[in-house]
């Protein structure tokens, strides 16, 4: 129950201060099943401060599915350069 409210938590429709804590809250749970949606918020238009939250998970969690993502925002350089490097930190946790 309380993964499936996790991961719930991470769809919109949430205020981000819910949606923040539920990304960190991924870093402990290492729910498999969040996973896309992690990669959704970090490579999506929400703000940048949920964005950074989600690529720092994802390395935390070591999706492996994500390190394409991970780089294409780290190498993107219409990205906010803190952003930019929060990817570069994922990849290398």
């Amino acid at each position: 129950v309380v993964l499936a409210t996790l991961r719930e938590a991470l769809g919109g429709g949430f205020p981000a201060a819910v949606r923040l804590a539920a990304v960190k809250a991924q870093r402990d749970t290492k729910d498999p099943e969040s996973f896309p949606l992690l990669r959704a918020i970090a490579a999506g238009n929400d703000p940048e401060a949920l964005r950074g939250e989600a690529l720092t998970t994802l390395g935390a969690v070591r999706d492996p599915d994500a390190v394409a993502l991970l780089a294409g925002v780290a190498g993107d350089e219409k990205n906010p350069v803190e952003l930019r490097g929060k990817a570069i930190s994922a990849i290398t946790l």
